[in-house]
């Protein structure tokens, strides 16, 4: 097993851990959170995870969340508790929603390492009556008891993550014979940067697009400021944004079963990011109609030039 000291030495070498964990928590502030407690997102961007969760319905039957509500609900002839474990689960707002349409008796466990959106949680479970325990624990040393889940979750967090192996074999350890382990995740290059096919195409896309949907949403200061190319930045530099995110998959495909697969995406997601993605108003057809073909475009070339995906769903079983 490698330890979390052995990729510290690895990936960090003279840069401190604690500091990326200090800056990785204040980049998930309460105010990065809607009243549900999911995060915060331009409508544009919405819109394409909406269209990610219709790709993975169609080939599936289910969206993420129905999955997971369903793989509980099925269990529902055991006498015993139903137990579930969602890691990295923030404030938990999806896993608030999702209990509320649980069968049955259930324990939700829910690990993050931000106390910040532990306290979040607590208070919105408490307001919605909803059963959750909170633990606070930094996953690249996650600890499980052997034999102790029926689901496991995994939404959006382990592209934070630094220790799949170890976070591999310990979920593995934790889930029971038939459970199953649910994983939903951006997949980028390391630091959230784009794979050299999928940039060509995606610079290629983008000289194509007009200007009015390059001006950067984040940065303000000038008006007319905008991007000629995609930013391609290394995002994991002061926190652990998608710091290993391209090994995830092998990881995960490696250590267990596969029941589900689906991947897809290989660039579209940039260009409805925080960074553009205000650039766009859904109730405008022109705006709209730009959207879409860029989806379009993204699902044509990833099948016709066989692009890496941005983004993976994975069922998995021991």
């Amino acid at each position: 097993m490698i330890g979390l000291n052995d990729y510290r030495k690895k990936i960090f070498r003279k840069k401190d851990y604690d500091k990326h964990i200090e800056c990785e928590k204040k980049h998930f502030k309460p105010s990065m959170y809607k009243e549900d407690l999911t995060e915060k997102t331009p409508s544009s961007l919405s819109y394409f995870l909406e269209v990610l969760m219709e790709r993975i319905k169609e080939k599936t039957g289910c969206t993420v969340e129905e999955h997971l509500i369903s793989e509980v609900n099925k269990r529902n002839y055991s006498t015993e508790d139903i137990r579930i474990l969602s890691i990295g689960s923030g404030p938990a707002g999806r896993e608030i929603k999702c209990a509320k349409k649980f069968i049955g008796n259930y324990i939700l466990d829910c690990i993050d390492i931000n106390e910040q959106s532990i306290k979040l949680g607590k208070q919105k479970a408490t307001l919605e009556n909803v059963k959750i325990n909170f633990i606070q624990q930094d996953i690249n040393e996650l600890n499980l008891r052997t034999n102790q889940y029926d689901v496991v979750f995994a939404s959006g967090s382990l592209h934070h993550m630094i220790n799949h192996e170890h976070i591999a074999l310990e979920v593995k350890k934790g889930m029971k014979s038939d459970g199953i382990f649910i994983v939903n995740e951006p997949v980028p290059k390391n630091g959230n940067r784009l794979f050299e096919d999928s940039k060509k195409i995606a610079n290629e896309l983008w000289k194509s697009v007009p200007l009015k949907y390059k001006l950067d949403c984040i940065d303000k200061k000038h008006e007319d400021q905008f991007f000629q190319e995609l930013p391609d930045m290394d995002q994991s530099i002061d926190g652990f944004e998608c710091i290993r995110s391209e090994d995830l998959s092998q990881v995960l495909k490696n250590n267990f079963k596969i029941k589900f697969e689906v991947s897809g995406f290989a660039f579209a997601r940039r260009f409805f990011n925080k960074r553009f993605g205000c650039n766009y108003n859904l109730a405008n057809p022109e705006d709209k109609a730009i959207i879409d073909r860029i989806i379009r475009l993204d699902e044509q070339y990833s099948t016709s030039m066989n692009l890496r995906p941005e983004h993976i769903f994975l069922m998995l079983e021991k």
